[in-house]
């Protein structure tokens, strides 16, 4: 059985457009489908504004399902309440695109990291939790003394593992990864790529990885969900997508990919 299926999910965002007069919603999703298997990665490729980052929040219930069914581990959650959707958090977990604004400037590293263990494991005594976090510190690669440290004194690949380690502190069975190495440099990009396949690896978590880079989703992928104006047009596993895309906007997503030599990097 599928860990994630999404069954014709429709997301609408309210005031997006005018009709006379009147501020109407916008379907910024239409009807999408697909499914992911445990220990399995799907990307969700597109241009900006194709719906991608919508379709991975309406899966946390932070956009508005307007119609369509998403069941994870065989429960649909789209009917849950917020306090019903609660306990599930804990085994679905986001990565944000954006490292410096996803992690609170006022907080130590050793806050940002505790904060999972402090919600979802209220009992847990200072030390175990302190133990935890420079345990997730190891786990993406970086030192423990960085713990003491803020957001602002990382680099961005720095500030991303730390996304990463928050992400993976609950130990879920699904991560979504919205464009997590878009706004890195080459070299960062590379390394968080291997990161999470060696994560992945070591966990067994089923991924979402959200992308417009057809080039990183090669690395990283075994099925490819192609998404326009909300829709997806073409799917299938990175062998047949990448060897003989069919529709006309997979192919032109093709052709913009820099016909680049990439090696590997070691975390």
């Amino acid at each position: 059985m599928s860990l994630l299926c999404v069954d014709k999910l429709s997301v609408v965002l309210p005031g997006e457009r005018v009709v006379w007069g009147r501020a109407r919603g916008c379907e910024i999703v239409k009807a999408v489908s697909f499914e992911i298997a445990k220990g399995q990665t799907v990307s969700l490729v597109g241009e900006s504004g194709s719906g991608k980052t919508t379709t991975g929040r309406a899966l946390m219930k932070l956009a508005p399902v307007v119609a369509g069914q998403i069941f994870f581990d065989g429960v649909d959650l789209v009917p849950l309440l917020p306090w019903q959707f609660f306990p599930w958090r804990k085994r679905m977990q986001m990565i944000f695109q954006d490292p410096w604004h996803s992690l609170n400037p006022r907080l130590t590293i050793e806050r940002i990291l505790a904060e999972p263990f402090e919600i979802h494991f209220p009992g847990q005594d200072v030390s175990t939790r302190r133990a935890c976090v420079a345990a997730l510190l190891e786990r993406v690669g970086l030192p423990k003394a960085f713990a003491s440290r803020h957001p602002h004194e990382l680099s961005g690949g720095q500030r991303q593992r730390i996304g990463i380690a928050r992400a993976l502190a609950v130990e879920p069975e699904l991560l979504i990864c919205d464009e997590p190495v878009s706004a890195l440099d080459v070299v960062a990009q590379a390394q968080i790529i291997t990161l999470l396949g060696r994560l992945q690896a070591e966990l067994g978590f089923g991924c979402l990885f959200i992308s417009h880079d057809l080039a990183v989703v090669e690395q990283i992928s075994e099925r490819v969900l192609v998404m326009q104006s909300g829709e997806i047009v073409e799917q299938g596993s990175v062998e047949e997508l990448y060897s003989n895309p069919q529709h006309p906007y997979t192919r032109a997503l093709m052709d913009a990919v820099p016909d680049i030599q990439r090696t590997p990097l070691q975390v």
